[in-house]
């Protein structure tokens, strides 16, 4: 009796814990919004040309002999213009570019008077084919976008205005890490009880402009992909005529998992005054730089962001939204971790970076959680939306 028990117990548990099993390792469904992603920046540019076909005005800017920035402009108002951005940090463009599928699939402009609408699909497609954030040149796009004169002033001011060169060794290690030895986390405590951790933010986001192959960089002249596009705006879009403008630049990577702020640029909160937002996009929203955000804490010193830079061209506007989407993936911990080891890698080891690039995709593109894939294409539409009907306003 007392085995026959035992036997019982036995079986209970085995069945209780290949329940569990199931439980934790059941197959998700996949996102209703799976064929907008992509695994490759190839696939991602074939996609998007295919979907651009016959929708409106198509071009393509050759940043590099291989890859190209395209863009797609549905002819509208002179007086209004959206542009949506894709890419600008590379490896992040594959949200990006699922949003733009998504609303080249479903967006018809209406109206005699609609917005012209431009959809710039991987404006570093170097970093997006790569899996790098920086472009060809080791440069972050999203801190280049700078005159002449600003890039002077910058390389004159002190290199550790932001704390840069305090964290030097450590951001930009002279070995590549191996995970085992490496003590990155470790580190990481002592900078964060050193300095505290919205310093060490600040520190690291806001760049620098004086080490060239380091993380962040800002670079010493403006770029090529900012060059074209520029050009590319000034030759097909009559910047003088445009009175209201609005900007989305899409990223992934901070913030809480699939959650996006919508970081507003201080030059561009024209939104926030309009009727097309509702309490949802004020929940999602905070000034660049705001402390009290996970996401925008630390911004405050950005220099050169793309769309801040872009919107000088529009002289007459008179309204100005320029918002930054960025979706969470993981602890911004891992994020910079998986950054610093394959720029170490690159820099040190440039053919073989032995894995380190799929670990840069992995913390900026959630390919195998399709709630995540879900939540960006349904918010990348609802924002796209709102910030459309605002320039009807």
């Amino acid at each position: 009796m007392a085995l026959q028990h035992s036997r019982v117990v036995q079986l209970s548990v085995v069945g209780l814990a290949l329940l569990a099993a199931s439980l934790f390792f059941k197959k998700k469904k996949p996102s209703p919004h799976e064929k907008y992603y992509s695994d490759d920046y190839y696939t991602a540019r074939d996609k998007f040309r295919a979907a651009s076909d016959g929708k409106g005005k198509t071009y393509q800017l050759q940043i590099t002999e291989k890859y190209t920035t395209d863009i797609l402009v549905y002819p509208g108002s002179k007086s209004k213009l959206l542009v949506v951005i894709s890419g600008v940090h590379g490896v992040e463009g594959y949200a990006g570019s699922a949003i733009q599928l998504a609303l080249l699939e479903k967006f018809k402009p209406t109206g005699k008077d609609h917005p012209t609408v431009v959809f710039v699909h991987a404006l570093n497609p170097y970093g997006m084919a790569e899996f790098r954030r920086w472009n060809e040149n080791g440069v972050d796009l999203n801190r280049n976008y700078l005159s002449k004169e600003e890039f002077a002033e910058l390389r004159q001011s002190d290199p550790n205005v932001n704390g840069y060169v305090n964290m030097f060794d450590m951001l930009n290690p002279k070995y590549v890490p191996n995970p085992w030895t490496d003590f990155f986390y470790a580190k990481s405590i002592y900078y964060i009880l050193k300095y505290g951790y919205l310093s060490v933010k600040r520190a690291i986001v806001c760049g620098n402009y004086h080490f060239e192959n380091s993380v962040f960089f800002g670079g010493y002249e403006l770029q090529k992909s900012h060059v074209l596009l520029t050009e590319f705006l000034k030759t097909h879009i009559d910047v003088d005529a445009v009175k209201r403008v609005a900007f989305i630049d899409i990223h992934t990577g901070l913030g809480p998992a699939g959650f996006d702020t919508l970081m507003v640029e201080h030059t561009g909160r024209d939104i926030m005054k309009t009727k097309s937002i509702d309490d949802e996009f004020r929940a999602h929203a905070a000034l660049l730089g705001d402390p009290n955000d996970s996401a925008s804490s630390g911004y405050d010193a950005v220099n050169g962001t793309a769309i801040s830079g872009l919107c000088k061209l529009f002289k007459n506007s008179e309204y100005n939204a320029l918002i930054t989407q960025e979706f969470g993936t993981v602890s911004s911990l891992k994020v910079f971790r998986a950054l610093r080891a394959e720029a170490a890698a690159y820099r040190i080891a440039k053919e073989d970076r032995k894995g380190y690039d799929k670990a840069v995709r992995d913390v900026f593109y959630s390919w195998k959680d399709p709630e995540w894939k879900t939540s960006i294409v349904e918010r990348g539409i609802r924002v796209f939306e709102q910030m459309y009907d605002s320039l009807n306003e």
